[in-house]
């Protein structure tokens, strides 16, 4: 499947929502209701289309559009429920990383496993092929994996040395290793020579590092000025940033065509497109370079969660982060915010957890995991993404009642 087909579809998917919106309800399908033991979730990650989990056993659940394998299931089948990945039963999985198409996990060695779409060698297995169970990664030369990111058909995994490793697509330079098109193993990224990597995140075609010294790098796709360096000029190398030198950076994340940097006073810097509003700023122009957002002044953000064309950031009250911003994208309800208008501007969500943990966010559907392991999910829901047992849009976040089996 072509970019510009990728592109073209999640287009339809905004502008002709209308198709969609009376079949809308917002009354959660259970999951297994009858059984008495909540399964607690620890770990979320959201692709094009699908979901991922991982509860408090380490093992993996996955939900929706599955013409891929990415659901890691043994087929090609969507599902409507979030369904245990039994290839994975004996492995203890830590993190989960969704690219569009395909997902990798993490285990507790610090070892890769990889499943779905693989047309640009994302999955680092050597070859082009897609897979519909999770295959073991080979080694990374005696390196042990801590943390990995997934683009739209990149893979950036983070080693215990602070090296950075890439495998799949790298036609715009967000592999940021100099050479081939692509890559189907994973290669390591010699950029940052003797620096060691803390940080980093994989946008729709590029990709941040953060280093020890907190400088901030950037590579890959930068027509909507994503890469904050004030220009539109592609890059095939990581470049550190200036802007950002000397603001404390500890938090970087990337979405489709934005940007955004949190520092360790909880101020957010922005950069890149901000057409439908996903920058938080009423200004709907470009964001050439990173400028710290004003309109959150008066709260402490915690963390960031950038979606394709959507954002969340997590506030800190009376040291509890139990407050939830939005803004940007909405035509499918991913902002959860109960209406179906774009918002530019940050606005908060209604209170669905006493803490948040963590919010996952893609093209057009967002998931929220709580502090107390529960998950809420709202927006496109038409391949069953949303875990919610139906194939029905929800415009406000609902809760997914997961049980055991």
């Amino acid at each position: 499947m072509s970019l510009i087909f990728l592109r073209f579809s999640r287009f339809c998917a905004a502008v002709f929502t209308s198709i969609y919106l009376s079949a809308c309800a917002i009354s959660p399908a259970p999951i297994n209701a009858d059984k008495k033991e909540r399964i607690i979730i620890i770990e979320v990650a959201v692709g094009a289309s699908h979901s991922i989990v991982i509860d408090d056993n380490n093992k993996v659940w996955t939900t929706g559009y599955n013409k891929y394998g990415q659901l890691g299931l043994g087929d090609t089948d969507n599902r409507n429920v979030f369904t245990r990945a039994s290839g994975l039963n004996d492995i203890n999985i830590t993190k989960v990383a969704a690219g569009y198409f395909y997902t990798i996990a993490l285990d507790d060695s610090g070892a890769l496993w990889a499943s779905g779409h693989n047309n640009f060698g994302q999955l680092g297995l050597g070859d082009l092929e897609d897979r519909d169970r999770f295959v073991k990664v080979a080694d990374f030369s005696g390196s042990k994996i801590v943390s990995v990111c997934a683009g739209v058909n990149h893979t950036i995994a983070l080693d215990d040395r602070g090296s950075l490793w890439v495998a799949g697509d790298n036609l715009r330079g967000q592999a940021g290793v100099l050479g081939s098109n692509h890559y189907t193993r994973f290669t390591r990224i010699d950029s940052f020579e003797t620096l060691k990597i803390v940080s980093f995140a994989c946008g729709w075609d590029h990709a941040f590092a953060i280093d020890e010294a907190n400088a901030v790098w950037a590579t890959g796709y930068n027509y909507h000025y994503q890469l904050g360096l004030g220009d539109r000029n592609d890059r095939n190398s990581f470049i550190k940033i200036a802007e950002l030198n000397d603001k404390n950076i500890t938090k970087i994340v990337a979405g489709d065509y934005h940007s955004a940097a949190l520092n360790i006073d909880g101020k957010i810097w922005v950069s890149g497109a901000n057409f439908i509003g996903q920058l938080g700023e009423l200004n709907l122009s470009y964001q050439q370079t990173f400028s710290e957002i004003k309109s959150l002044d008066h709260r402490s953000i915690i963390s960031l969660y950038l979606g394709a064309y959507h954002s969340f950031a997590i506030g800190a009250e009376n040291d509890a982060n139990h407050t939830l911003f939005a803004t940007g994208s909405n035509a499918i309800g991913q902002l959860g915010l109960g209406d179906y208008a774009a918002h530019n501007e940050w606005t908060q969500v209604a209170l669905i957890c006493e803490r948040y943990a963590a919010i996952a966010a893609r093209d057009n559907h967002s998931v929220a995991l709580c502090g107390d392991g529960s998950l809420f999910a709202t927006g496109f829901n038409f391949h069953g993404q949303l875990g919610l047992g139906d194939e029905r849009d929800r415009y406000r976040f609902t809760r997914v009642n997961f049980y055991t089996d």
